[in-house]
C-alpha cells in the first residue's frame, strides 16, 4: 500500500509479522458435498481421489459441523450395526444436504501447500479470508490516523493473525459525571483473521496500572466478517470509522467498571479465570497458576477448612458462593496475564478475548445472590 507509514512499539517489527502472515497462506478449494465420500479406513477422499487431513479436520469439521453427526455416536453406531450402515448414514446426511439445501450443497477445502494435507473444511455459510486481504483491510485502518501505534501482533501456527492498535490518548471514565480516581486507560482496536472465525474488529482499553507496564481489557466486539463481500466490507469500515469517530472509547465504559468493581466474584467465576489461563498458555503447576491467581487457592482453602471439597460441588452452588474479590479483580487477573510475557506461550489474544467476555456479561453471578458478610 503505498504511503504506509506504521508506528510501531519497540519489539514489534511489522514488515517480519507480515512477511510470516504472508507466508502461511492455504490454498482453497469449492467442491460440492456430493464429491465428499469417508473411506472404509476413515480417511477422506474427494471426486474418489484419496486425500490427506487431519483427524480433527474429518471428526470435528466435517462429521460435527457440516453433516451434524456426533461423532462418538456414529463409531457406536458402527460398532452396534456395522461399518457399512455407519457409511450409509453419512451418504443419507450428504444426500438429504446436497438436494434440500442449495446454499449448504458446497463446503471449502483449505490445504497447506507445504505439507500437502487438508486443514480446515468450511460450510457454505463462512468464507476463507486470507491474510494478504486481512492485511490490506489493516493498512487502509493504520492509514486512516496518524496517532496510531502497533503495539502487538502475532501470527499462530496455523496462520491466524492478531494485530493491536493504540490511539495515543489517555482517558479517564465517569459515572455519573464523576471521574473514576485512579482509572486511566489508553483506548485502541484489535483487528483478527482467524480461519475458522473470520475477521474481526474489536475495541478494547489498556489501563494504566503503574509506570513499568499496563494491562489490557478487551471490551466488546465491534464487527466480524465470516462471509466474504463488497457489502461486508463496507460495513466493516462504516464500523471502523463510527468507533473511530469516538476515539476509540466505548459507551458506558465508566458503568461497566463500577460495576465490575462493586460485585464480588463468584467461585464459579474464579474458576472460569483459572480454567481460561490453563487453556491459553503452557502452565501446567498449580503452584504456577496461583502466582498469577492466588484468589483461586485462598478460596479453595477456606471451603477446605470447612470442609468442602470444590470439585464435588455443582456448578450452580459455585456460581452462587461469592468469594472475596470482586470481577474487577479477576477481569484485572486474566488481562495482566494476557497482555504480559511471564515465559508459558500464552495466547494472549484469546487472554484478553475471554477477559472481555466475563467483563461484558450481562450480569455477575452474585448479583442476585444475598451476602450478608
Amino acid at each position: 500500500m503505498n504511503n504506509l507509514n506504521i508506528q510501531q512499539a519497540n519489539g514489534i517489527d511489522y514488515n517480519v509479522i507480515k512477511k510470516a502472515a504472508l507466508s502461511s497462506e492455504l490454498l482453497q478449494k469449492t467442491v460440492s458435498l456430493s464429491q465428499v465420500e469417508i473411506d472404509g479406513n476413515g480417511g477422506l477422499k474427494i471426486a474418489g481421489v484419496k486425500v490427506r487431513a487431519d483427524e480433527k479436520v474429518i471428526q470435528k469439521q466435517l462429521l460435527k459441523n457440516i453433516f451434524s453427526i456426533n461423532p462418538t455416536f456414529l463409531k457406536k453406531f458402527g460398532n452396534i450395526t456395522s461399518e457399512k450402515t455407519s457409511n450409509d448414514l453419512i451418504n443419507l446426511i450428504k444426500t438429504a444436504l446436497t438436494l434440500s439445501h442449495v446454499k449448504k450443497s458446497n463446503i471449502t477445502l483449505l490445504a497447506n501447500p507445504r505439507t500437502n494435507s487438508i486443514t480446515n473444511i468450511l460450510p457454505s455459510t463462512k468464507s476463507y479470508i486470507s491474510n494478504s486481504m486481512a492485511i490490506e483491510m489493516f493498512e487502509r485502518t493504520m492509514n486512516s490516523d496518524k496517532d496510531l501505534t502497533l503495539v502487538g501482533a502475532s501470527v499462530s501456527e496455523n496462520g491466524d493473525l492478531s494485530f493491536n492498535v493504540k490511539k495515543g490518548l489517555v482517558v479517564t471514565p465517569e459515572v455519573k459525571s464523576q471521574k473514576l480516581v485512579g482509572e486511566e486507560f489508553n483506548p485502541g482496536f484489535t483487528l483478527g483473521n482467524s480461519i475458522t472465525n473470520g475477521l474481526s474488529l474489536e475495541s478494547y482499553v489498556e489501563r494504566l496500572v503503574c509506570t513499568n507496564g499496563m494491562t489490557q481489557t478487551k471490551l466488546f466486539s465491534e464487527c466480524k466478517i465470516e462471509q466474504l463481500s463488497d457489502r461486508e466490507i463496507q460495513k466493516f469500515f462504516q464500523v471502523f470509522a463510527s468507533i473511530k469517530a469516538n476515539d476509540f472509547i466505548p459507551f458506558n465504559l465508566g458503568e461497566n467498571i463500577s460495576k465490575a468493581s462493586e460485585a464480588r466474584a463468584s467461585f464459579g467465576e474464579l474458576k472460569k479465570a483459572r480454567a481460561i489461563i490453563y487453556a491459553n498458555s503452557d502452565i501446567k503447576k498449580e503452584t504456577d497458576l496461583y502466582s498469577f491467581l492466588p484468589q483461586f487457592q485462598r478460596e479453595v482453602n477456606k471451603l477446605a477448612s470447612k470442609g468442602i471439597d470444590y470439585t464435588k460441588c455443582t456448578d450452580i452452588q459455585l456460581n452462587n458462593h461469592a468469594v472475596g474479590c470482586n470481577v474487577w479483580e479477576v477481569v484485572n487477573v486474566l488481562t495482566d496475564f494476557g497482555s504480559h510475557d511471564y515465559g508459558f506461550n500464552t495466547n494472549y489474544n484469546q487472554v484478553q478475548k475471554s477477559a472481555g467476555e466475563l467483563f461484558n456479561k450481562k450480569s455477575f453471578d452474585t448479583e442476585n445472590v444475598l451476602i450478608l458478610n
